[in-house]
Formats: C-alpha cells, structure tokens, sequence
C-alpha cells in the first residue's frame, strides 16, 4: 500500500512537471531526459546532486520529526542558515583549537543558533500568543536579509566584495581557518563533490524510518 501510494504521488508529480515545457512547446521527452542526465547522467553529476540535496534532505526529516510532534513551524529554511551562521562564527572563535575540539564546536555552534531561533519562535508563541506559522516565516526573512547584511559590508563581508549566486567554487582558495585548510587538502572535505558527507543522510533516514510508530 505504501509503495502504491509512492508510485502515484511520484507519477502525479511527473505529470503536473510536464504541464509547463508542454504549455511552451517543448518537446516533454527531451526536457525529462536533459534533467536525468543532469542530475545522474555520470559519477560527477550524482556526487552533486548528494551534495545538493543533503541540506534538503535533513531540513525535510527535521521537518517531518516537528510535525509529528504537532510544531507547525515554517521557519526551517531560517534555522539552516542560521545554523550555517553559528558555524561560521564557532569556526573564527575556536580556530586556535585542536582539531578534535574545533570541529565538534563548529557543530555545537550551529545547533545552538539554529536552537536559538526556534527558541524565539516559542517564546512568541507562549508569552505574547503569536502564531508559530506567521513567527516562523517571517524569521525566515529576518535571518536571510541579516546573513546578507552581514556579508554585504557587514562584519563577514570582504572590503569590495559582491554575492554571487553564479560561483563555480565550492571552498574559498585559501581558507582563513587552519583546521579548514587541513580539511580543503584532504579530500577536499569541507564542501567539495569529492566527500562523504551525504552518507549521513541515510543514517538520518533510517533512524527517523525506525522511530515511525
């Protein structure tokens, strides 16, 4: 029952997909077949694809664990870059630590920030009777535009520096932080195709799969 209801949800969202190349003329087909090849046409192209979606991936089982518990919260895209935010600021104070320090604090610091706007989210829930959906999704907002402040002549932005959505790099060349740099040489570790760390998204899933009543 549960594969059936796969199957029709996937080919629902195939058909309602093909409605837009068809109301242009385009030939539905090719489109379908252009996007495949992007996506895991060869090892390159899955190894991105992983890299792309592990945020979705674990924004979404983080979502779905909230819902059950009845927390109708929309701000998940702000928690994550509020989480990224919370890293990148762990990674400047801790970047004279050991290594086997460093990289769990740059974790507990973006948990923390991500916490922390959920967090305000529920105070303005339970002490002024704000609803979670609007909070939410207006923090969303407050966090996006802070995050480009804060890169756009704010205290992280380079002097002369621009935001461009169109980067091909995935690391910055050389690395302020000397754990990041070791990482950027080995494998590539930080943020490169190359890495490992989509695994985590099975083990995510298996676990929130496993806790399913």
């Amino acid at each position: 029952m549960a594969a059936a209801s796969f199957a029709m949800a996937i080919a629902a969202g195939l058909a309602v997909s093909a409605l837009l190349p068809a109301s242009t003329g385009a030939n539905v087909g090719q489109v379908f077949s252009t996007l495949v090849q992007g996506a895991v046409g060869s090892p390159k192209a899955i190894a991105t694809t992983l890299v792309k979606a592990t945020p979705i991936i674990l924004t979404g089982l983080a979502t779905v664990i909230a819902f059950r518990a009845q927390l109708w919260s929309i701000g998940q895209e702000g928690q994550v870059f509020a989480g990224a935010m919370g890293g990148y600021l762990g990674a400047q104070v801790l970047a004279s630590l050991p290594g086997v320090v460093f990289f769990p604090g740059v974790l507990v610091f973006g948990m923390a920030a991500g916490v922390a706007l959920g967090w305000l989210a529920a105070v303005l829930k339970n002490r002024f009777g704000v609803n979670e959906i609007i909070s939410t999704v207006m923090l969303n907002y407050l966090v996006v535009y802070l995050l480009s402040w804060m890169l756009q002549g704010g205290p992280w932005g380079e002097s002369g520096g621009t935001i461009s959505t169109n980067s091909r790099q995935c690391c910055p060349p050389k690395p302020s932080c000397p754990h990041c740099l070791a990482a950027a040489g080995c494998m590539q570790a930080c943020c490169c195709p190359s890495h490992r760390r989509h695994l985590l998204n099975g083990a995510v899933a298996d676990a929130a799969w496993l806790r399913d009543p």
